[in-house]
Order: C-alpha cells, then sequence, then structure tokens
C-alpha cells in the first residue's frame, strides 16, 4: 500500500512560527542593545547620526541576507556528507588568530591615555569601549583625539 503525503497540521504550523519567533527575538537582543548605544551616543555628540544608524542597520541585514543566499545556494553543489565539516572552519579560524596574535605586553591605547583599567566613562569625551563601532574610535588606533 503506498503511502499518502499529509499536509502539516495547522498546530504544527503555529508551534514551527512561535519558535521561530522566539529564536529571532533571543538572537537579536545585542542588536537592540548595541543600537541603543548607538542611538545614545548619537543623541549626546551628535555622531553618528541617527539616519547613518538606521542606514547601517539595513544594508547590514542586507548583507546578512545575500551572504545567507549565496552560502545555500553553495551548498547545494556541495555534497552532503562535506557539509558536516563545515563545523572545523571556526576552529580553523581560532587557531589561525591565536597563532597570528601579537605577543607584546605593552598596554594598549585608550582615550585618557592610561591604560584601559584606570580609564573611566567619567572622562572627558569618553563613552565607553562599547561605543568604539559608533564614534570610529579603535583600541589600537591613536591617531583619533578624543575631544
Amino acid at each position: 500500500m503506498a503511502r499518502v503525503r499529509t499536509l502539516p497540521r495547522v498546530t504544527d504550523l503555529l508551534a514551527a512560527a512561535a519558535g521561530a519567533a522566539l529564536v529571532f527575538a533571543a538572537t537579536n537582543l545585542d542588536d537592540i542593545v548595541v543600537l541603543t548605544v548607538l542611538f545614545v551616543a548619537a543623541r549626546g555628540t551628535g555622531r553618528p547620526r541617527p539616519r547613518h544608524i538606521v542606514a547601517g542597520q539595513y544594508l547590514g541585514i542586507g548583507a546578512l541576507v545575500a551572504a545567507a543566499v549565496v552560502v545555500a545556494a553553495g551548498l547545494l553543489v556541495v555534497p552532503d556528507p562535506w557539509t558536516g565539516l563545515l563545523g572545523l572552519l571556526p576552529i580553523g579560524l581560532g587557531v589561525r588568530a591565536l597563532l597570528a596574535r601579537e605577543d607584546d605586553d605593552s598596554p594598549r591605547w585608550s582615550p585618557c591615555g592610561a591604560p584601559p583599567p584606570r580609564c573611566s566613562a567619567a572622562t572627558p569625551g569618553w563613552s565607553g569601549w562599547s561605543a568604539a563601532p559608533a564614534t570610529g574610535w579603535s583600541r589600537r588606533s591613536s591617531s583619533r583625539s578624543v575631544s
């Protein structure tokens, strides 16, 4: 007797949709925090401008979707048993970064001129390490002034 294919039940679809919504919310909590920091920095200093933050958010999501489409299309070409080997990619990247790191004991640059542990949010012109993407500051770059 041939097996009859049936459509999924409505409860299965609702459960899948609820699970997807929960995963989406959980993975975007950090995004909400970053956007909050960027908008607070924009309100306080005027940089970055809110339109730049929104445009960057849309460009970033668009880039992630485009990359996912390219990777999904590429996985259609790769044989199924080989896809399990993709888990070795992040391990290999971590080992490469570990081997390529600099072994110097010199203190890293900080905007207040002191090593990072003595630098605080009370330092004029300093809003914390988490605002680095918003202001263009880099822990290794000392070419920017703190004003």
